[in-house]
């Protein structure tokens, strides 16, 4: 019995320690015993998520001022054009449209509008300014009377200008828009570029009749500093005809005009010293013509006339050499010695004055 006891007690004892080796580790070792790689992956991934969230906000903040700052410029440069007057109602609405972005921006709310709904506002600015481009070239052709020039393209683009300028442009995107305005400003452009393409070719044949002509009276010798001139605005029509054609009929222009003035100047100058030599010719003809007449009127004949001596006569009187001459003026001299010193005898005979006396 006693031995059944001890038996049990050892049985008991080895149970108890067979659990114990069982039982969970402390936290110690369960911590180190853990494996944190995922733990630290995860943390990994929020961090890079938060600074993938802060660059894109930071960086759709960027795309937006930058799509403010264009729609501004476009705005500024159809209100320069004349838009807000001319095209009011389309302006009123683009502006007030650029008033809620503005007002979103201000509260932080960029996000509130698309980039496509941006860059369709800065479209409309940027259409408005085209149409105003576009009014100003339609005005130019119908004060120079140049439709007839490209009859359709001028009818097609004032037909559209008409349209776009209406109170209502339908629904119409900004990208839509600009893009009719666009088409319309080159429409005008066109008809231009065609009027002055054939107004600058019929210039040019004007300048070159214009140049032979001031070749003719050698204006490239007597007046070679504006004859040049002249051949340099000609050349300069030549280099822009295909390019800028009014730029072209300009300079063609001026040539005509420098070329024709230099034939008239020089011509004028010409006639007028004919002028001068067939007068000259005419007086001498005249005096000719006066000298023989009055031969005839009163010839010189045999008749002596008064003033005009013989062609044998002599103006002075010959010396006389003979023996007789010499003594009749030998004593002449004489005489005339002997009443000077008849003369001088006198003198020395005459009263001393008071002064004399003295002396």
């Amino acid at each position: 019995m006693i031995k059944s006891k001890k038996i049990f007690a050892a049985i008991m004892i080895c149970t108890s320690f067979f659990f114990a080796c069982k039982s969970a580790p402390d936290d110690s070792t369960a911590n180190s015993l853990v494996d944190t790689s995922n733990l630290d992956n995860d943390n990994d991934t929020d961090s890079s998520s938060t600074e993938t969230t802060e660059d894109t906000n930071t960086s759709s903040k960027a795309n937006i001022q930058d799509y403010l700052n264009n729609i501004e410029e476009s705005r500024k440069a159809a209100i320069d054009a004349g838009a807000d007057k001319d095209f009011a109602n389309a302006f009123n609405a683009a502006d007030s449209e650029y008033a809620k972005i503005k007002k979103a921006t201000l509260e932080g709310k960029e996000n509130t509008f698309s980039e496509d709904e941006l860059k369709d506002l800065d479209m409309r600015y940027k259409a408005l300014a085209t149409l105003e481009e576009a009014k100003a070239k339609k005005e130019r052709i119908d004060t120079l009377g140049f439709a007839s020039y490209d009859q359709k393209t001028y009818d097609t683009s004032s037909e559209t200008l008409d349209k776009l300028s209406s109170n209502d442009i339908g629904n119409l995107s900004g990208s839509d828009f600009y893009k009719q305005a666009e088409q319309t400003d080159a429409g005008f452009k066109k008809v231009l570029n065609t009027a002055f393409t054939k107004l600058a070719s019929e210039e040019r044949s004007k300048a070159f009749k214009a140049k032979q002509q001031a070749d003719s009276v050698k204006a490239y010798v007597s007046r070679t500093e504006d004859y040049n001139k002249a051949v340099s605005d000609y050349k300069t029509g030549d280099t822009r005809r295909a390019t800028d054609p009014e730029t072209a009929y300009n300079s063609y222009k001026s040539a005509n005009e420098k070329f024709t003035t230099l034939y008239d100047e020089i011509s004028v100058a010409r006639a007028e010293a004919q002028r001068r030599i067939e007068e000259a010719k005419a007086r001498v003809a005249q005096s000719q013509a006066n000298a023989q007449q009055a031969d005839e009127d009163s010839p010189l004949g045999e008749e002596e006339v008064e003033g005009i001596e013989e062609e044998d006569t002599s103006l002075l009187e010959e010396d006389d050499f003979s023996e007789d001459q010499t003594q009749a003026e030998v004593e002449d001299i004489g005489e005339q010695g002997e009443v000077q010193d008849e003369q001088i005898e006198e003198k020395s005979e005459s009263p001393k004055t008071e002064a004399e006396e003295e002396l």
